[in-house]
């Protein structure tokens, strides 16, 4: 998969992408929810009526932590 940019899901055109399948993200990507929040948030994986992110949970290996734990349950899940 090619590097993309960070995303806006709350982008009309960003998640007719997606939904489409014009564009798939790749677990880990830098995604933004609006432009309200300084803080990016990281793709963990979508379905046709959810999209799953991390959100900055206060500091970095927080964060790190809770991405893991989320990626693990996603491949469990499966």
């Amino acid at each position: 998969m090619q590097y993309v940019k960070t995303v806006n899901l709350w982008d009309a055109v960003i998640q007719h992408s997606i939904n489409s399948g014009q564009l798939k993200l790749q677990t880990g990507q830098w995604c933004t929810c609006g432009t309200d929040n300084p803080k990016p948030c990281r793709y963990v994986s979508c379905n046709p009526l959810t999209v799953f992110v991390i959100h900055w949970a206060g500091d970095s290996s927080t964060t790190q932590r809770k991405f893991i734990k989320a990626c693990k349950l996603r491949r469990l899940a499966r």
